[in-house]
């Protein structure tokens, strides 16, 4: 009798739930109660990482409705803030709001799961409504109102029958070897770089792979910069169909190349080596993930002075960016400014290489200037907060932050680095470099296969590895 209120899952908040499992099981649609699941009893409206996750799950492809026993005008706003559908006075325990969602959604009950925290509303009314339960611990125990306080207690005691294990985040993304199916037809891809042990870059292509049904095999390696052209060589070789390339070898690289892309002779770097009989020519699609990252974000640059910190390899591919979406003017600080001078003449060689115009105002400032004239755009390219040195920032001065409007940093671990909560703490806004990964690899992909993905695949794509990367790099 006690186990119609046994959950399939016991987690710790909406944010350690497997959402790809989840997909994986069939799952399509999700209920999710809202006391002390999204939000604490009574808050009003749900937190910025509860309407980004939902933002993600929508995106992914997941149904996504509000189940509550709340009054109705608290139950629509919240609902309406996440911008989903929402049933109010649910008279949970009883499966009949369950059974109307399911109708509007047009799903089977063993494709939708029931999200709360409590036992004797949310489990038992998902059990009964025959869909899978995710039980959550309250987000606040202190702040239920008291009838759900009398219910803790037996709720501990079930828990404890039940011998429940609380699952936090899920440390590491789990490869689908099914699908990376390897036997004599296989073509490798590959990552290289030095070190490449952190690299997200097999988790985003596992993705393209299973969404094609391509029979590739995405593998790293670890490449010493005096192995590089003879890894290359022998990787050519083995017929190793499309090389990305990261850290330190992104222009020693260009060397090994038969051909270079015209994107990759404007930055002057490459990131990406496609196989030929010829040997790999080399492209950069740094600029495309940069340059998606600034369109989803909305950030401007046509017509703007846009401020670019550090003169590294990165900084190039922001100054191209800039060049190619009809910037007003490129302004670069670097701590060496000879660096920042040497990245402006390198980028002149090559736009005269390519008989391409100059057609926006390049420019380099020292520290002192950086705080004679506002800049409300700026795109930070430094190493500055990036894991471990998470407390770092390419510029200390407090009045810096205080002029910027739009912010965008190519550091993703940590998800929110140093330098994004600065500009948010003086009201601007600031993103981090997340999404720049994930489409310069889709990219890469495509020039791999010769086939676009649709805009409909890249946007799920791209909501499932935020989903993935936001769990693996929440344990780092």
């Amino acid at each position: 009798m006690l186990e119609i209120f046994r959950p399939k899952e016991y987690v710790k908040s909406i944010f350690d739930i497997d959402y790809d499992e989840l997909w994986n099981k069939g799952i399509r649609g999700l209920l999710f109660d809202i006391d002390n699941t999204l939000a604490p009893y009574d808050d009003p409206l749900p937190n910025k990482p509860t309407e980004e996750l939902v933002k993600q799950l929508r995106e992914v492809g997941f149904s996504v409705w509000i189940i509550s026993n709340g009054k109705k005008e608290r139950v629509l706003s919240f609902a309406k803030r996440l911008s989903v559908p929402a049933i109010w006075k649910a008279r949970k325990p009883f499966p009949t709001g369950i059974g109307r969602i399911r109708q509007k959604m047009k799903l089977e009950p063993k494709q939708i799961a029931m999200i709360g925290d409590q036992l004797f509303t949310d489990i038992w009314a998902g059990n009964l409504g025959k869909i899978y339960s995710i039980l959550v611990k309250p987000i606040s125990e202190e702040r239920d109102e008291w009838v759900t306080k009398i219910k803790r207690q037996p709720e501990r005691h079930l828990i404890a029958h039940f011998n429940l294990n609380l699952k936090g985040r899920i440390r590491h993304y789990r490869e689908k070897k099914a699908v990376m199916r390897v036997d004599g037809s296989t073509q490798l891809l590959a990552v290289i770089g030095d070190p490449i042990a952190h690299t997200l870059s097999p988790m985003i292509h596992q993705i393209f792979i299973e969404a094609r049904g391509d029979q590739f095999a995405y593998m790293p390696f670890q490449v010493k910069p005096d192995n590089l052209q003879s890894a290359i060589q022998g990787a050519w070789g083995l017929g190793i169909r499309g090389i990305n390339v990261t850290i330190p070898h992104k222009q020693t690289v260009m060397e090994c190349t038969y051909e270079l892309d015209q994107s990759a002779r404007l930055v002057g770097a490459v990131n990406t080596l496609k196989w030929s009989p010829k040997g790999y020519k080399g492209y950069n699609t740094d600029v495309d993930g940069f340059t998606q990252l600034l369109k989803i974000n909305r950030i401007p640059i046509r017509g703007q002075k846009v401020l670019i910190l550090g003169a590294g390899g990165a900084a190039h591919s922001a100054l191209t960016v800039c060049y190619l979406q009809g910037a007003k003017e490129a302004v670069i600080y670097n701590r060496t400014a000879q660096r920042a001078e040497a990245l402006v003449q390198a980028f002149r060689e090559n736009l005269q290489a390519l008989n391409q115009q100059e057609t926006m105002v390049m420019r380099c400032i020292t520290a002192e200037e950086l705080l004679q004239e506002p800049f409300p755009i700026v795109l930070q390219t430094t190493a500055a907060g990036m894991y471990p040195d998470v407390e770092t920032l390419p510029v200390y001065n407090e009045a810096f932050y205080r002029q910027i409007r739009y912010a965008a940093d190519m550091v993703f671990n940590p998800l929110e680095s140093a330098f994004c909560l600065k500009v948010r703490e003086y009201g601007g806004f600031s993103v981090g470099g997340l999404s720049m990964l994930f489409y310069q690899g889709l990219r890469s992909y495509e020039i791999w296969t010769g086939k676009n993905f649709k805009e409909r695949e890249k946007k799920r794509m791209h909501a499932r590895f935020q989903l993935l990367a936001k769990r693996r790099l929440g344990n780092e």
